[in-house]
């Protein structure tokens, strides 16, 4: 039987993804109730056909979640706040073939707000992801093809807009 005390420090896994090939799987481990405001959780990778060969590819003092494999399997895309610890969601890149093991920052907060979520095309190239605009500067205005004539009853949330990185380009820079 399980105490109180070993049920609240339990951790629960998310995110669970397969590589193409399905050789890998990548998921996201953290604690299943947090204690304080700032939610974390680490990446683990294991292969498939090796019992016990999970290990964790991210420092689990950021919230890592939602990873995904590149189509090619050379990198883990997957979202973070590790520019802010507690701020906005944005993706980062991981590639497997590094020994340093940085992620790399794919969105920035200055430029998209948090990123709900995101997919890789098929072919490896495009990045679409979902983020809110960033608001606007005080004495900004907005230009008439971001204004929306249309008001939703009881809703204040800004809503997400549809993105698309071309990765090429990001991989040239």
């Amino acid at each position: 039987m399980l105490t109180c005390k070993e049920i609240v420090s339990g951790d629960s896994i998310a995110g669970l993804r397969l590589s193409n090939d399905a050789s890998r799987v990548v998921y996201s481990v953290g604690p299943t109730y947090r204690p304080n405001d700032h939610a974390t959780s680490a990446l683990w990778l294991a292969l498939t056909a090796s019992e016990g060969s999970a290990k964790q590819i991210t420092s689990g003092l950021f919230c890592d979640k939602s990873p995904e494999f590149h189509p090619h399997g050379s990198d883990i895309y997957f979202l973070s706040d590790r520019h802010k610890a507690g701020g906005p969601a944005q993706i980062y890149r991981l590639p497997l073939n590094s020994n340093d093991g940085v992620p790399i920052p794919i969105t920035f907060p200055t430029l998209t707000g948090s990123v709900s979520s995101f997919s890789i095309s098929p072919d490896g190239q495009y990045l679409a992801f979902v983020s809110p605009d960033k608001p606007a500067e005080e004495g900004e205005t907005k230009r008439k093809e971001d204004v929306i004539d249309v008001e939703i009853w009881g809703e204040k949330k800004n809503l997400g807009r549809l993105r698309l990185l071309n990765l090429a380009d990001l991989n040239e820079k």
